[in-house]
């Protein structure tokens, strides 16, 4: 099971049965549950700064499950997406699945084969908590540079030596040095492939 106790599976499913089935299976493998009757209730109630995934009926009034996945998207709602539906077809799955959704499952669903995805979208959602927390980081950390240091730093990515960025920037080579050290300090990168990296996540 996932190391991230913290992440609950939210299941959005107007049919009482089906969401209560589900639920309790999930439960009964220690997932945390939360439970929504509509698309609706979800966008309204849920905090998509949980991590955890959303299993989701496709034909639901008011708001379609295909429609929320929209909705979610548009929001810039991350969460990984697991539709769950007794009504669809191969077309639905290839329209869900291109449009980001981490799997398509049919009703009823074999609890063995429910947690093989939840685990799956898990997996993912954390995966990309992850490499926004990196991104943020390395923005952070590039941002605590001074104009000359960036500017330093974009060239030193380029390849270009102390001297050939002295002369770039009309500036003794010794200065260039003093930078440079204030750059690895600050950004905490030992090497330039490292230093590439950071830019690269930052400006992502």
């Amino acid at each position: 099971m996932t190391k991230n106790r913290m992440a609950v599976v939210r299941i959005v499913d107007d049919n009482d049965e089906y969401r209560n089935s589900e639920a309790f299976m999930l439960r009964m493998f220690g997932y945390n549950v939360v439970e929504y009757v509509s698309a609706l209730s979800f966008l309204e109630e849920d905090n998509p700064a949980i991590p955890g995934c959303v299993i989701l009926d496709v034909k639901m009034p008011e708001m379609t499950g295909i429609e929320l996945q929209q909705v979610m998207t548009e929001k810039e709602i991350g969460l990984p997406i697991i539709f769950l539906t007794g009504h669809g077809d191969v077309e639905m799955a290839v329209h869900t699945l291109q449009r980001g959704a981490s799997g398509f499952l049919l009703k009823p669903v074999s609890p063995d084969k429910l947690k093989e995805s939840v685990e799956k979208a898990l997996e993912t959602d954390r995966s990309l908590r992850e490499l926004q927390r990196n991104k943020k980081l390395a923005k952070e950390k590039f941002e605590s540079l001074t104009m000359r240091e960036k500017e330093v730093c974009e060239l030193v990515v380029k390849g270009l030596l102390n001297k050939q960025i002295a002369i770039e920037l009309g500036i003794t080579e010794h200065t260039v040095k003093v930078h440079r050290a204030s750059i690895k300090y600050k950004l905490q990168v030992n090497t330039p492939v490292a230093l590439v990296n950071l830019l690269q996540e930052a400006k992502s």
